[in-house]
């Protein structure tokens, strides 16, 4: 039955940066790791690079992430549509708008170009706000089970 009301609180979650090669992808890849199965998580940018960005890759590694192969994507208007939650990192104001999504502004500094020491910093700032995220989103999505059907209960 748990499963069942997962199914009905799937949530998706879009980080949206520029280039979609540092901060949007540290966060998709830190989420992805720890986000409870009904939670889908992608990642684009408005202005997309060839290739990750490596020293981000290398500070999600030494924090314990595994990087998956990432090719940055264009970011599009169907992307925003189909998220629950758009998270933007310096890119709010080419990000398209639609009624019924929770959108949040993450003011972060871009790790293009900046020392290793630097990007390591700005990636652990993503990962507290990552988990500050998840953790908002499964606190509403018990909370929204609980008013439901206050029989069950979501297990992560």
């Amino acid at each position: 039955m748990a499963k069942d009301i997962q199914k009905q609180h799937k949530v998706t979650i879009l980080f949206a940066c520029t280039h979609n090669a540092g901060r949007s992808y540290a966060a998709q890849t830190i989420a992805e790791s720890l986000k409870p199965a009904y939670v889908t998580v992608i990642s684009a940018g408005t202005e997309p690079k060839d290739r990750v960005n490596p020293h981000v890759s290398e500070a999600l590694i030494n924090l314990g992430y595994l990087p998956a192969s990432h090719k940055p994507q264009k970011l599009t208007t169907e992307f925003v549509e189909g998220a629950d939650y758009v998270i933007t990192m310096g890119c709010s104001e080419t990000c398209p708008i639609f009624k019924g999504k929770t959108y949040l502004d993450w003011a972060l500094e871009d790790p293009a170009d900046k020392p290793t020491a630097t990007v390591l910093q700005i990636v652990k700032e993503i990962e507290l706000k990552v988990v500050s995220l998840l953790n908002s989103i499964k606190s509403s999505t018990k909370d929204a089970t609980q008013n439901n059907n206050s029989n069950h209960e979501i297990h992560d």
